[in-house]
């Protein structure tokens, strides 16, 4: 019986050492980079990136602008209400359509990037708050569709595997292209004394982000 106890300890031994060696592994690699080896992932980052930039100068100095164009305070201020609001609508009735297995999330994907894309061009067209209420509606309805499909996309365009990474590497570059933006935008506003330079920055991004998105369903 002794020598059974021993081989048993033994065996339990070496059996952990496969688990271990694979924990210290695991631990080792903290992110995937091989993640943009894949097309569908790399065009979709740059696109990722370049809405992110433009729809952060547009929510952060959103408000500002109309104050600008003569719109009152309290009026302006309920601009990112009703941009909330379609964008909550906007993300709960995507990922239902994104349920459907005859729609590809790709163009959806497209369709949400070009709405706010024309959201960011018409904002610096408008001069009544019916305008402005108009470019906050369709903002939110953009940004929401393009929001939803994109954390999808990240998530099923690479295998399992690397679906943290993927999704992690859009989300921090994402991130960054969201801290830059508004301090940009607000640095052109503060040396030209109007906020409408700023909202063209983002435009001239937003109208560059259609055309990356038009080669998404190739990939």
């Amino acid at each position: 019986m002794i020598l059974m106890w021993r081989k048993m300890i033994n065996t339990d031994s070496t059996s952990q050492l496969p688990e271990e060696d694979s924990r210290v592994d695991k631990k080792a690699k903290i992110v995937d980079c091989s993640v943009w080896t894949v097309p569908t992932f790399t065009v979709f980052a740059m696109a990722f990136v370049m809405d992110r930039f433009g729809g952060a100068v547009t929510r952060v100095h959103l408000v500002k602008y109309s104050e600008e164009e003569g719109i009152s305070p309290g009026s302006s201020s309920r601009l990112l209400m009703f941009y909330g609001l379609t964008s909550c609508f906007a993300r709960l009735v995507t990922g239902r359509v994104c349920n459907l297995t005859w729609i590809n999330p790709h163009f959806v994907f497209q369709v949400g990037s070009f709405i706010a894309a024309l959201s960011v061009i018409f904002v610096t067209l408008a001069r009544s708050y019916i305008g402005f209420l108009s470019c906050s509606v369709l903002f939110g309805l953009g940004a929401g569709i393009s929001i939803a499909t994109s954390n999808l996309i990240f998530l099923t365009c690479v295998d399992p595997g690397r679906r943290a990474s993927a999704f992690g590497l859009a989300s921090c570059l994402g991130s960054l292209s969201i801290l830059s933006s508004p301090p940009l935008a607000g640095f052109l506003a503060d040396q030209l004394e109007s906020y409408a330079p700023s909202f063209l920055l983002g435009r001239r991004y937003a109208t560059r982000l259609c055309s990356p998105s038009i080669s998404t369903p190739l990939c």
